[in-house]
């Protein structure tokens, strides 16, 4: 129980904190991203370490999942197992996840403030659902 609350609020407040970034994302965050963190050259070797351990955390969300009765606890390992898709395209199809991120920075500004909302919204479910529902 003590897992699923922490992962819930942890989620909870990245995702509060990072929902009004991608409202207020500037030219040069845009660019950052484009050009430092996500360089066109090719996978960056920094992505191996945090991927790993989601992958170990979805791992052991799941062990949790399995071996404890907690209810509503399918919401957070549902959620952590989408990241799986995520992982793949990062890791094995860089190229695409590029152009993706391209596509999302070339974006209007009514559609960075719509998924920032729901990102600022979305983490707030997980705040509530860690403080009452575990």
């Amino acid at each position: 129980m003590f897992y699923f609350k922490l992962i819930a609020l942890l989620l909870g407040v990245e995702m509060v904190s990072i929902g009004p970034v991608f409202i207020l994302m500037h030219k040069e965050f845009k660019e950052a991203l484009l050009y430092d963190i996500c360089p066109p050259s090719g996978l960056p070797g920094w992505v191996w370490f945090p991927m790993t351990g989601v992958m170990g955390l979805i791992f052991l969300t799941w062990y949790m999942e399995y071996a404890t009765v907690v209810s509503l606890s399918w919401i957070i390992t549902l959620y952590l197992t989408l990241g799986l898709g995520k992982f793949y395209m990062l890791v094995f199809r860089y190229d695409q996840f590029r152009q993706l991120l391209i596509w999302f920075s070339r974006k209007e500004r009514l559609f960075q403030w719509g998924f920032g909302s729901f990102i600022y919204f979305f983490g707030i479910f997980f705040l509530i659902l860690g403080m009452y529902a575990f």
